[in-house]
């Protein structure tokens, strides 16, 4: 059944008159939307001259130029900027239009990683609408029931099912758990392999006893994603019994590192290690070697050798077998997400093939202190200061734009004398557009300026300064002082 015609039916069934107003309301404005959608046009932007709250909702109505942005960006403009908008709209506690939300709950049914700041941005007149279709049902509460849980997750729609794991990963873990489990052994192949892999959300100790289980499973993709997830766990059962395997074959002399190759057993297979048939035997000792480092909780290392941090590496990179080491440390502190462990390794393998992964898992404490390291050699290890920048996707605080502005003119002046670095420059043009804080606006827009003419650099000069436009707009339209005004008038 279509959303119009459960709209039309939930009219009949409400008594409430203002409840009736406000569907009218929605159904005319969505409907208009929707004509331009079938013969495959866009409806054309108008300014808006006012927004008016249903009188339903809990917060304030929203500014037209506030509005007008979020059709934008559903729209598909700078369609990376709806989390930030949707959090300006929670903060400054102002409603989603009712107009909007068709498109907004359409785009949450579609991108289900958008569902918790949609489900936040939008108030009763939001959940009423979402519990009228079932492609919006993840957002007809703020917490999604057992009945509700339990209904869409017998559907047959693949796409509707992983939505609602996610959610439910994200409300109640363990209740997720229960309901899969409910399902687990009728599940296609397709179906378990989503659901292993969104398990990730959420992980706790009180997954254990069932990833134990999936080691056996017979889908290689669910046997392996099970023994990663357990591997995540430092008091997994897996943890441990590889830390006996480290214990027995990976030692250290005092001045060396030595590694024996165990015998591939069943057990070994099962707990993570893969197969590999390849003839180089150095290349496959250095597999193995990174297979069991994953797998071991990292505080053995200190303790067990007896050794600080920062030293242990520095031994590591020295050894014969540094390939292995690295590669397993780094892997397990992505997985136990441990912020000691990957600064570390990314001050003494600054921004490897290896260590490059982790630098968008640092919080902004350990960002600013490797970024402030690499700042003393801008130019060393390939431009890791800005490569490091480049790959970290948090907010920038005023600290992080500052390092960033300090740094910036000999950067640019260095990574155009290489054309191979060209990509790297423009991302970081962009970056700065999309993270920098609003206090910081003025400055930027400066900066973009001062190379608006630089020929390898006009598209992406011009591409970030729209950008920094429409986010000084969208602070604008919600009544944060900014400290500038980018152009007269709208872009």
């Amino acid at each position: 059944m279509s959303f119009l015609k459960q709209a039309l039916l939930g009219v009949k069934q409400e008594s409430s008159t203002n409840a009736k107003e406000n569907v009218q309301s929605i159904l005319q404005e969505s409907g208009i939307r929707q004509l331009y959608l079938e013969v495959g046009e866009v409806a054309q932007q108008l300014a808006y001259k006012g927004v008016q709250p249903s009188t339903l909702d809990s917060r304030h109505a929203c500014s037209a130029e506030a509005a007008e942005l979020l059709a934008e960006i559903l729209d598909g403009r700078f369609a990376d900027l709806l989390s930030e908008l949707l959090g300006l709209f929670r903060c400054s506690q102002k409603a989603v239009p009712a107009f909007l939300l068709p498109p907004l709950l359409d785009k949450g049914s579609k991108v289900y990683t958008l569902r918790p700041e949609i489900i936040e941005s939008i108030t009763e007149v939001g959940h009423w609408l979402a519990s009228q279709n079932p492609d919006w049902g993840f957002a007809e509460a703020p917490v999604l029931s057992l009945d509700r849980l339990q209904k869409d997750w017998q559907s047959t729609n693949s796409s509707l099912k992983q939505g609602i794991f996610y959610q439910a990963r994200l409300q109640n873990p363990a209740l997720a758990l229960s309901l899969m489990q409910t399902t687990w052994k009728s599940e296609t192949p397709a179906s378990v392999t989503w659901i292993i892999r969104l398990m990730a959300y959420g992980l706790s100790m009180q997954d254990e006893t069932f990833l134990e289980l999936a080691l056996d499973d017979r889908n290689l993709t669910v046997r392996r994603k099970a023994s990663e997830l357990l591997a995540c766990l430092p008091d997994s059962r897996l943890a441990t019994r590889m830390t006996e395997v480290a214990r027995e074959h990976l030692s250290f002399d005092g001045s060396d590192i030595h590694f024996e190759q165990p015998e591939l057993k069943p057990e070994l297979l099962r707990d993570g290690f893969l197969f590999r048939t390849w003839k180089d035997e150095e290349k496959l000792k250095q597999a193995y070697l990174s297979d069991l480092v994953a797998a071991v909780p990292l505080d053995y290392w200190t303790e067990a050798w007896q050794l600080p941090m920062a030293d242990l590496l520095s031994i590591v990179l020295e050894s014969s077998c540094r390939e292995g080491m690295i590669k397993g440390l780094a892997t397990a502190a992505e997985r136990q997400t441990n912020q000691g462990w990957m600064k570390a390794l990314l001050l003494k393998d600054p921004l490897s093939i290896t260590t490059l992964k982790l630098v968008n898992l640092l919080d902004e404490q350990s960002f600013l202190e490797i970024a402030k390291e690499f700042a003393k050699h801008p130019q060393d290890n390939d431009y890791a200061f800005a490569k490091a920048y480049s790959r970290w996707t948090e907010a920038w605080s005023e600290d992080v734009y500052d390092l960033w502005q300090d740094q910036w003119e000999s950067v640019v002046s260095n990574l155009l004398t290489e054309t191979k670095h060209m990509f790297m420059l423009r991302s970081l043009f962009k970056q700065a557009a999309k993270l920098s804080p609003i206090s910081r606006f003025k400055q930027l827009a400066q900066t973009f300026s001062q190379y608006s003419k630089q020929t390898d650099l006009i598209g992406a000069i011009q591409e970030s300064q729209s950008l920094l436009k429409f986010r000084n707009r969208m602070f604008q339209s919600f009544d944060f002082v900014t400290p500038i005004q980018l152009e007269k008038g709208k872009e």
